[in-house]
Protein backbone atom coordinates (compact mmCIF):
# COMPACT_ATOMS: atom_id res chain seq x y z
CA UNK A 1 0.00 0.00 0.00
CA UNK A 2 2.70 2.76 0.73
CA UNK A 3 4.59 1.92 -2.64
CA UNK A 4 0.99 2.69 -3.89
CA UNK A 5 1.20 6.21 -2.15
CA UNK A 6 4.66 6.83 -3.07
CA UNK A 7 3.90 6.45 -6.55
CA UNK A 8 1.22 8.76 -6.38
CA UNK A 9 3.17 11.01 -4.77
CA UNK A 10 5.64 10.92 -7.40
CA UNK A 11 3.11 11.17 -10.57
CA UNK A 12 1.70 14.28 -8.74
CA UNK A 13 4.90 15.99 -8.20
CA UNK A 14 6.03 15.44 -11.71
CA UNK A 15 2.87 15.87 -13.36
CA UNK A 16 2.16 19.20 -11.67
CA UNK A 17 5.77 19.94 -12.34
CA UNK A 18 5.43 19.40 -16.03
CA UNK A 19 1.82 20.70 -15.90
CA UNK A 20 2.96 24.17 -14.66
CA UNK A 21 5.42 24.53 -17.50
CA UNK A 22 2.69 23.71 -20.17
CA UNK A 23 0.46 26.49 -18.44
CA UNK A 24 3.26 29.14 -18.20
CA UNK A 25 3.86 28.53 -22.08
CA UNK A 26 0.20 29.32 -22.31
CA UNK A 27 -0.08 31.74 -20.19
CA UNK A 28 2.66 33.73 -22.17
CA UNK A 29 1.12 32.85 -25.45
CA UNK A 30 -0.92 36.46 -25.68
CA UNK A 31 2.53 38.28 -24.57
CA UNK A 32 4.65 36.49 -27.43
CA UNK A 33 2.29 37.15 -30.10
CA UNK A 34 1.89 40.47 -29.11
CA UNK A 35 5.91 41.39 -28.49
CA UNK A 36 7.43 39.01 -31.29
CA UNK A 37 6.93 39.76 -34.51
CA UNK A 38 7.15 36.33 -37.28
CA UNK A 39 10.64 36.67 -37.76
CA UNK A 40 11.45 36.80 -33.94
CA UNK A 41 9.59 33.70 -33.93
CA UNK A 42 11.98 32.40 -36.60
CA UNK A 43 15.15 33.16 -34.62
CA UNK A 44 13.88 31.57 -31.63
CA UNK A 45 13.14 28.35 -33.72
CA UNK A 46 16.21 28.44 -35.33
CA UNK A 47 18.51 28.94 -31.54
CA UNK A 48 15.89 26.65 -29.89
CA UNK A 49 16.87 23.80 -32.61
CA UNK A 50 20.51 24.64 -32.00
CA UNK A 51 20.34 24.04 -28.88
CA UNK A 52 18.76 21.01 -29.36
CA UNK A 53 21.34 19.49 -31.65
CA UNK A 54 23.86 20.88 -29.50
CA UNK A 55 22.53 19.21 -26.53
CA UNK A 56 21.84 16.00 -28.06
CA UNK A 57 25.58 15.65 -29.04
CA UNK A 58 27.09 16.16 -25.92
CA UNK A 59 24.84 13.97 -23.97
CA UNK A 60 26.38 11.05 -26.12
CA UNK A 61 23.84 8.83 -25.03
CA UNK A 62 25.43 9.37 -21.34
CA UNK A 63 21.70 8.97 -19.56
CA UNK A 64 20.96 5.53 -21.34
CA UNK A 65 24.31 3.81 -20.60
CA UNK A 66 24.53 5.62 -16.76
CA UNK A 67 20.90 4.10 -16.23
CA UNK A 68 21.71 0.90 -17.82
CA UNK A 69 25.06 0.47 -15.29
CA UNK A 70 23.40 2.17 -12.42
CA UNK A 71 20.67 -0.38 -12.38
CA UNK A 72 23.01 -3.03 -13.17
CA UNK A 73 25.35 -2.91 -10.19
CA UNK A 74 24.58 -4.02 -6.67
CA UNK A 75 27.66 -1.99 -4.83
CA UNK A 76 26.57 1.61 -3.50
CA UNK A 77 29.37 3.03 -4.08
CA UNK A 78 30.04 2.02 -7.42
CA UNK A 79 26.22 3.43 -8.44
CA UNK A 80 27.97 6.63 -7.19
CA UNK A 81 30.70 6.43 -9.29
CA UNK A 82 28.78 6.13 -12.24
CA UNK A 83 26.57 9.31 -11.63
CA UNK A 84 30.27 11.25 -10.56
CA UNK A 85 31.45 9.91 -13.79
CA UNK A 86 28.37 11.48 -16.06
CA UNK A 87 28.53 14.51 -14.34
CA UNK A 88 32.02 15.12 -15.05
CA UNK A 89 31.94 13.96 -18.46
CA UNK A 90 28.41 16.77 -18.88
CA UNK A 91 30.61 19.84 -17.42
CA UNK A 92 33.54 19.29 -20.28
CA UNK A 93 30.23 20.14 -22.41
CA UNK A 94 31.44 23.66 -21.50
CA UNK A 95 34.80 23.31 -23.71
CA UNK A 96 32.35 23.16 -26.90
CA UNK A 97 30.03 26.14 -25.55
CA UNK A 98 33.19 28.35 -24.89
CA UNK A 99 34.04 27.77 -28.53
CA UNK A 100 30.36 28.81 -29.48
CA UNK A 101 30.60 31.86 -27.63
CA UNK A 102 33.83 32.92 -29.06
CA UNK A 103 32.75 32.55 -32.81
CA UNK A 104 29.04 33.70 -31.75
CA UNK A 105 29.25 36.54 -34.23
CA UNK A 106 29.98 34.89 -37.19
CA UNK A 107 28.05 31.91 -36.20
CA UNK A 108 25.21 35.59 -36.27
CA UNK A 109 26.71 36.46 -39.58
CA UNK A 110 26.18 32.30 -40.86
CA UNK A 111 22.29 32.02 -39.75
CA UNK A 112 21.15 35.28 -39.78
CA UNK A 113 23.37 37.48 -42.14
CA UNK A 114 23.69 40.05 -39.40
CA UNK A 115 25.53 40.58 -36.55
CA UNK A 116 23.41 41.73 -33.84
CA UNK A 117 22.20 38.44 -32.54
CA UNK A 118 25.61 37.37 -31.20
CA UNK A 119 24.08 38.33 -27.47
CA UNK A 120 21.18 35.74 -28.21
CA UNK A 121 23.93 33.14 -29.17
CA UNK A 122 26.10 33.56 -26.06
CA UNK A 123 22.56 33.34 -24.12
CA UNK A 124 21.08 30.20 -26.08
CA UNK A 125 24.65 29.03 -25.71
CA UNK A 126 25.14 29.19 -21.55
CA UNK A 127 21.81 27.65 -21.67
CA UNK A 128 23.42 24.24 -23.20
CA UNK A 129 25.16 23.26 -20.21
CA UNK A 130 22.47 24.30 -17.46
CA UNK A 131 20.12 22.29 -19.73
CA UNK A 132 22.62 19.03 -19.43
CA UNK A 133 22.85 19.55 -15.77
CA UNK A 134 19.36 20.10 -14.85
CA UNK A 135 19.03 16.57 -17.29
CA UNK A 136 21.36 15.04 -14.75
CA UNK A 137 19.75 16.09 -11.86
CA UNK A 138 16.31 14.47 -12.75
CA UNK A 139 17.82 11.53 -13.62
CA UNK A 140 19.44 11.02 -10.02
CA UNK A 141 16.22 11.63 -8.39
CA UNK A 142 14.58 9.18 -10.90
CA UNK A 143 16.95 6.52 -10.00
Amino acid sequence: MSNKKEFGKDVLVYGLGNGIKKFIGLFLLPFYTRALTPADYGILDTLSTGIFLVTAFLNLGLDSAAGFYFFRTEDENEKGEILYTKFIIHLFSVIPIIAIIIFAQHISNILFSNEKYTSLIIITALLIPVNLLLNEQSHIFRY
